[in-house]
């Protein structure tokens, strides 16, 4: 800790944190630097002067929760170009789902968070923090605003549809689980890779089962891919991802997370909802992609009786094969 101080105070770092709520695994640090210092020449001289404190250093840029449409159908369909924004608004009602004892299957959803206010969610399933949490977090944590409240606050309920599908599914199935929500996107459904590394270590550190990452990026830096890469290594929960809607082939244009090699990483492209053929937004690739799932007319109800938002993309064809495992 010595030693890191000195560098912070070497290279005009202004304030810093590390991940929350992790176990005591601190293994990654976010420095912001002074305003005016020009970060890549920094960052390469942190870790050629001190490569055994610093192992992998890398900008913290963010990116984008995949962009997916939404159309409403009810008994007087509305046009499908117009964009529905689901109702909600945040209430303590979600400390009713957490489940009195995690037993069965733990599901982690890196997400937006959820809103458990909506009507599709039955009963209790929501994993129980306090009885192993390290900062006094009731189900999940939210490492946008470092607090333990997981509401998903995005106006597309991004995280709270891809929970809804594992969690109908597993209730079909009859199989017991608990949904650990875990919030690294904002309301706008952006995210950092440093949020996204904090919320896998702490996925991870409560032993899930299966991790579900709706979400993903085409950075090439070797540092981001070596810190997910060895993170990935230390558990043997089984990761599914969703492949991305460019309509590109990631065997030739990597998308990540769904290219790491790893045999527990299951990366899905997205099928129409008959099944009949892949959709024309997916990403495919011979050897990176996995399976596909239906990602067409995901149906979510909102609060209006007999109504739905029907959404798709990849993000939501990924819950489909989380629920399968």
């Amino acid at each position: 800790e010595e030693q890191k101080e000195a560098l912070r105070n070497e290279y005009g770092v202004v304030t810093y944190r590390a991940c929350d709520c992790t176990n005591g695994n601190q293994k990654y640090e976010l420095w912001v630097m002074e305003p005016g210092i020009n970060i890549e020449p920094t960052v390469k001289v942190i870790k050629r002067k001190n490569p055994i404190i610093v192992l992998f250093v890398a900008q913290n840029q963010g990116y984008n929760m995949p962009l997916h449409a939404i159309t409403i159908e009810s008994e007087t369909p509305e046009d499908p170009s117009d964009i529905v924004y689901i109702e909600s608004s945040f209430n303590e009602d979600y400390l009713d789902r957490i489940v009195t004892s995690n037993n069965g299957i733990t599901v982690a959803v890196l997400d937006t968070g959820i809103d458990t206010d909506q009507v599709g969610f039955t009963g209790s399933f929501l994993y129980n923090s306090a009885l192993n949490g390290n900062c006094g977090e009731q189900s999940g944590w939210d490492f946008v605003n470092d607090d333990d409240n997981t509401y998903d606050d995005d106006t597309k309920k991004h995280g709270s549809v891809v929970s809804y599908v594992i969690h109908k599914e597993l209730i079909q199935r009859n199989v017991d689980h608990q949904i650990l929500p875990v919030k690294i996107a904002d309301h706008d459904g952006k995210s950092t890779f440093f949020n996204t590394l904090c919320g896998l270590q702490y996925a991870i550190d409560k032993a899930s089962n299966v991790i579900n990452l709706s979400f993903g990026w085409e950075s090439t830096d070797p540092n981001i891919y070596n810190m997910f890469s060895d993170l990935i290594d230390t558990t043997d929960a089984i990761i599914v991802t969703s492949a991305g809607n460019k309509d590109q082939d990631n065997d030739t244009k990597p998308h990540y997370p769904s290219n790491f090699p790893h045999d527990h990483v299951l990366a899905v492209a997205a099928s129409k909802y008959d099944v009949s053929d892949v959709t024309s937004y997916t990403n495919y690739g011979a050897s990176s992609v996995d399976f596909y799932a239906v990602g067409n007319k995901i149906a979510f109800p909102l609060k209006t009786p007999n109504t739905y938002s029907n959404f798709r993309g990849t993000s939501f064809a990924a819950p489909f094969v989380s629920a399968k495992v």
